[in-house]
């Protein structure tokens, strides 16, 4: 099924481009509805190249971020030091919540469900109710990094 969804959607955009300026078509319409097209979009544009999640100047201090999504991954963006910026996954190690939404300047990434905190390199701070446990090593927990430039 799905191979055949996406030849016949191939076909249409050949077709599409074999066509003169004048008799120009818009795309088909399961070019933006399918699924199986946005997979191979994510998997060929999006995981194959950069992409610009903001500018410098969003975030001039250090502690200023700000928030994004991409291909459903929430991301933290942020000045680390005054040369340097991060983008971090914006999930708790704990238990999976959100750890911030929007913008602001900041020098710790505390999750509202149980307030475990991260600096703001990601490295965790502080992990209420585990810190006498052998079985966790806090200094080897710390919100995943993105490669960024």
């Amino acid at each position: 099924m799905n191979e055949a969804h996406m030849e016949r959607i191939t076909e249409c955009l050949r077709t599409y481009l074999s066509m003169n300026y004048e008799e120009a078509r818009t795309m088909p319409p399961e070019f933006y509805t399918s699924e199986v097209q946005f997979e191979q979009e994510k998997e060929r544009l999006f995981r194959s190249q950069w992409i610009c999640l903001g500018r410098v100047q969003q975030i001039p201090k250090t502690g200023d971020y700000f928030t994004t999504n991409v291909m459903n991954e929430p991301l933290i963006v942020v000045r680390t030091k005054p040369d340097e910026i991060s983008v971090l996954s914006n999930v708790c190690r704990h238990r999976g919540s959100i750890l911030i939404e929007g913008t602001g300047n900041t020098n710790t990434f505390i999750c509202p469900y149980h307030a475990w905190s991260y600096q703001i390199d990601g490295q965790l701070l502080r992990a209420p109710f585990v810190k006498d446990r052998t079985d966790f090593d806090q200094t080897n927990c710390r919100l995943p990094t993105f490669s960024s430039e």
